[in-house]
């Protein structure tokens, strides 16, 4: 058993190695944790360092080995005594296993997966982890070609985000939502969700973000024939891009500036 204290100080050392693409290191400093944390009292911790685990190998591209930590979680979680505690760890563990499936493309696995997870976070209340789950599927769907049930469940997204008021997550839904609108050469649809995520970026301070949906809209309004909007979006796209030193975006707002 090892001090919670002590337990927290190395675990944020190993996520802070995660955030910074330092994944094999992370994982030494997850492994170092994983059996000193097995039986403790607070169990939670040791599935919480198995889900890191497979995070680690997930961003490697290492599929295989991802799922054999998630699939360990999900095998021993069963001991815990608390059927809340083993309902919100097993969605936790199942999310990161069906990433790894849309990852290689087995949408049918992901899927299944998916909706395991979205009936239970309904069952136990837990509206983040729906919204979360029904994004998944939306952008499943879209994978799949599947664009009006795509859309129907990023707008159901869309209105919990809303409810939670989750930005971050707000934003990544309708910008998907534009995406499929824009698919279906649905440019009013297309516009009025990029100008939502424009309005949602700058108010959380994201000017980088606020370069590229800048661009989403002039391209937009170029597709759609309303040129004089797309210059007007690209030049602030630019304009932005300056401000922040992203000479790359700012180089790629030019180009399509002059082919505007």
């Amino acid at each position: 058993m090892i001090p919670k204290d002590i337990y927290l100080i190395r675990k944020k050392r190993a996520e802070e190695l995660y955030e910074k693409g330092d994944y094999l290191n992370a994982i030494e400093q997850f492994k170092s944790l994983l059996e000193k944390t097995k039986n403790d009292d607070d169990s939670g911790g040791y599935f919480d360092i198995l889900f890191n685990l497979g995070k680690c190998f997930k961003a490697l591209g290492n599929p295989q080995e991802a799922r054999k930590y998630y699939h360990q979680g999900l095998n021993e979680v069963l001991r815990l005594n608390t059927n809340e505690n083993i309902k919100t760890i097993q969605n936790t563990l199942q999310f990161g296993l069906m990433q790894t499936y849309i990852d290689t493309g087995n949408y049918e696995n992901a899927q299944e997966i998916c909706l395991s997870v979205l009936k239970s976070a309904k069952e136990i209340g837990d509206l983040s982890t729906a919204c979360a789950a029904n994004s998944q599927l939306a952008l499943i769907a879209s994978r799949l070609n599947h664009l009006t049930e795509a859309i129907e469940r990023y707008k159901f997204s869309e209105n919990c985000f809303t409810k939670l008021n989750d930005k971050p997550n707000l934003i990544v839904c309708k910008h998907q939502l534009g995406r499929m609108y824009e698919q279906l050469k649905d440019w009013n649809g297309a516009e009025q969700c990029y100008r939502e995520v424009a309005e949602l970026t700058e108010s959380v301070g994201d000017k980088k973000g606020l370069v590229k949906i800048s661009g989403n809209l002039a391209l937009v309004f170029e597709l759609s024939g309303k040129f004089q909007d797309a210059i007007e979006w690209y030049r602030q796209a630019i304009k932005i891009g300056k401000e922040i030193g992203d000479m790359v975006e700012v180089a790629e707002k030019i180009s399509n500036l002059a082919n505007t």
